[in-house]
């Protein structure tokens, strides 16, 4: 079986595919070679898209440093958010906001529809390309390489949310995230406080409404951006909707061919099949090529119709021996303005997470019961001491015991009392909160954290409980959900 493309051509190919990955995992953004990039853009391309007023002006270039740093800017610039708020904004989150003095306000340059394009899939070129290219060379080489489990990764509904991948989206300043970024470093600002407000119901009756303030924060940030809205959209050019990044994952693999790496166009021609094309034709003017090239320098960019702001800075990521983000001593993921993220061995910490590697002498009991998830509210408690939180939490003691078959000292605790039944207020009701065994390991000195059922009055029937209810035929609490918080 051979291919109907030359060898010349594979070759332009495969070394396109490596200059993407290159750019993707390792590169170095340039901001200055971007901004070379954007200027022929405007000459040709976003140009097209310019009124007659601004056509004959150069280009003035705004430069930030992390994505919520680019959504602030846009916002600003377009007119959405003033410059008062917008620096009350950099404050709350803790941002550097130099890079707010020089922006002025300016209209949007939508060239990017996807109708303008040519790669849009109507298109008799795009077909033939996909033809040419896509079928006639990949699919040959895929099947040539003998590898039965190639198979495609969408970019949706699972590359994102792959931890395997998670290092590649923030390292590509991915801005489909900036949300995620701002409700981090929310509740870092505000230590997860609430505020209870009255609210007419359906009924016409108020009832009293507790609120996180990030919650409220949030939906103010979000209408006054007006952030991911086909406006925006056309106006922005971006690394991750440039291309497939999901083709550029290599496959753990010894052979470093590029069928055997599983590594070919997505369903539309993108980016790198424009890089190809100019490789092909021998075009190197910055007027042709400048729509995949600036992506080599810089992961995102929005026009308009006298100014461009430009994302170019790429985040410091720590991992740990498994390659997963975490860092025990600060922020795993981080930006040059202090935009910042917190993991734990792989394990994203949204809500608190600064106070648990930073200042876990700042945390209180109180903080670690408004965290919603339990791994992050088990680190919590595990750097503010068992002990410690059991009492300050005031946690009843239900029963102890050491355990000297399974060599372990035992607890069984019930519930905070601010979490259990409150019916003393009209109106109010919260629900009751779980019994928890307690267990410590003498030989191994990990410490467990374990939910049991509310009917369990002894350590002895909660360990009892737990080693037979995957065997017992009926057990009432099976059906109900039941959380592992995991062990220290």
């Amino acid at each position: 079986m051979k291919s109907a493309i030359s060898k010349a051509h594979k070759t332009i190919v495969k070394e396109t595919f490596e200059r993407w990955q290159n750019t993707v995992f390792a590169g170095t953004p340039n901001l200055e070679k971007a901004k070379t990039c954007i200027r022929a853009a405007y000459t040709n391309g976003i140009g097209a898209y310019r009124r007659d007023h601004s056509k004959n002006k150069d280009i003035t270039f705004y430069t930030v440093a992390s994505p919520v740093a680019f959504m602030i800017a846009g916002s600003v610039v377009r007119g959405r958010m003033n410059k008062a708020y917008a620096e009350e904004l950099c404050k709350l989150l803790g941002l550097d906001n130099a890079f707010l003095k020089p922006l002025r306000r300016d209209s949007m340059a939508q060239w990017n529809h996807g109708r303008t394009r040519w790669w849009d899939e109507q298109r008799e070129f795009a077909r033939t390309w996909r033809r040419a290219v896509h079928n006639d060379y990949f699919e040959r080489e895929k099947r040539l390489s003998k590898t039965p489990n190639t198979r495609r990764v969408n970019w949706r509904p699972d590359f994102a949310r792959n931890p395997a991948n998670r290092k590649t989206v923030y390292q590509t300043n991915t801005l489909e995230h900036v949300m995620i970024l701002v409700t981090s470093m929310l509740n870092d600002a505000n230590a997860l406080t609430s505020i209870t407000q009255e609210v007419r119901g359906w009924d016409g009756v108020k009832k009293p409404v507790t609120t996180t303030n990030t919650s409220k924060k949030l939906g103010e940030i979000q209408s006054a951006a007006i952030w991911n809205n086909n406006n925006t959209l056309y106006a922005i050019g971006e690394l991750r909707r440039a291309i497939d990044i999901e083709d550029l994952v290599a496959k753990e693999t010894d052979n470093d061919e590029l069928a055997v790496q599983s590594v070919f166009l997505g369903s539309q021609p993108k980016a790198i099949d424009s890089e190809i094309l100019c490789r092909i034709l021998k075009l190197d003017a910055l007027e042709m090529t400048w729509e995949h090239e600036v992506f080599h320098h810089c992961t995102a960019f929005m026009a308009f119709q006298k100014s461009c702001i430009i994302l170019a800075d790429r985040p410091t990521i720590h991992t740990d021996q498994d390659d997963e983000m975490h860092s025990t001593t600060g922020p795993a993921v981080s930006w040059a303005d202090n935009t910042q993220l917190w993991f734990n061995n792989g394990h994203y910490m949204e809500e608190g997470g600064k106070y648990i590697v930073e200042t876990p002498n700042k945390l209180s009991t109180d903080h670690i019961l408004r965290i919603r998830n339990e791994e992050t509210r088990r680190l919590a408690i595990e750097k503010f001491g068992w002990d410690k939180f059991i009492v300050e939490a005031d946690c009843p003691v239900l029963d102890r015991r050491t355990n000297d078959v399974d060599n372990t000292v035992e607890m069984l605790v019930g519930p905070p009392r601010s979490e259990m039944r409150d019916n003393t207020d009209a109106g109010r009701w919260r629900p009751a909160g779980q019994k928890r065994m307690v267990l410590f390991c003498r030989s191994t000195g990990r410490r467990y954290f374990l939910s049991v059922p509310s009917e369990i009055t002894t350590c002895e029937a909660a360990q009892h409980w737990m080693a037979n209810v995957r065997i017992e035929g009926n057990v009432s609490y099976a059906s109900k959900p039941m959380r592992l918080l995991g062990a220290s």
